[in-house]
């Protein structure tokens, strides 16, 4: 018995002092747990921000593809005078401008090649004379029913601008022409600004090569590549989270409505 006291004893010391040596690792451990845990739901926050601002001129677009008035006038085309059709899209577009805002909307003709607007027939879409204007073909080769895409419009004094670019189609399939709105980008930077302000985070928009699309600099706008974000891990239902040197870190997340992916960037407070 007289040998067990101290051992006992010595025990329970050896105890106190491994404790009070893993303590403040524990803390910290917990400590970044809750800060992760915090900066994903500012990410979060963020995500659902930027999905409401795009829900509407996603819907706004499908809507317009599956129009039956506006698809019966691209039938018709080439059976009507060019003012009467034009007069009648162009009245369909100012109604959407009156009733959403939306001013950068558009409906590009397969049959003639015209660029309809509020205003108008802005122009003949040709990629060989206008370099713009490559973004047509680009999008009918993509196959896809809708894409966003980040372009100045000229139609506007060249305002960056994300268009949503929708795929209009007859009944068989024949394709009848693109239409479309889009979303002024100093709106856009006006969310990114006030969430990156508010939290201290730096926020982008990219697309799948990593490129940016949107970003409070717009010198960075489809200038600087963030493609390390992206990779086989990166999914739409929850972020992905990697650690940067000297305490930083990277939230990534699919924006699967938008084909973009949603970046967050900080570092340790």
């Amino acid at each position: 018995m007289r040998l067990r006291i101290p051992m006992t004893i010595l025990f329970v010391a050896a105890s106190v002092v491994l404790f009070a040596m893993l303590r403040p690792s524990l803390s910290g451990g917990q400590g970044e747990a809750r800060e992760a845990a915090y900066n994903e739901l500012v990410a979060t926050h963020f995500y659902d921000r930027v999905d409401r601002m795009f829900t509407a001129p996603i819907t706004v677009g499908r809507e317009m593809a599956a129009d039956s008035l506006l698809k019966d006038l691209l039938r018709n085309e080439d059976e009507l005078p060019s003012q009467v059709i034009e007069s009648a899209i162009s009245e369909y577009l100012t109604s959407l401008k009156d009733q959403f805002g939306y001013i950068a909307s558009f409906v590009v003709s397969e049959k003639t090649r015209r660029y309809y607007t509020p205003s108008g027939i802005a122009k003949i879409v040709n990629p060989e004379q206008d370099a713009y204007d490559i973004w047509y073909q680009i999008f009918l080769d993509s196959g896809k029913e809708l894409d966003l895409d980040t372009d100045r419009d000229q139609v506007n004094d060249y305002r960056w601008t994300v268009f949503v670019n929708v795929r209009m189609q007859d009944r068989d399939g024949t394709l009848l022409g693109v239409c479309g709105v889009g979303l002024f980008m100093d709106e856009l930077q006006k969310l990114v600004e006030s969430c990156e302000n508010e939290y201290g985070l730096k926020l982008n928009l990219i697309d799948d090569s990593g490129l940016v699309q949107v970003d409070a600099d717009a010198s960075n706008i489809e200038n600087v590549y963030i493609s390390d974000a992206i990779d086989g891990k990166v999914r739409g239902d929850s972020f992905t989270f990697v650690k940067k040197s000297f305490g930083g870190f990277r939230l990534t997340r699919a924006m699967e409505d938008l084909g973009w992916y949603l970046v967050v960037q900080g570092s340790r407070r």
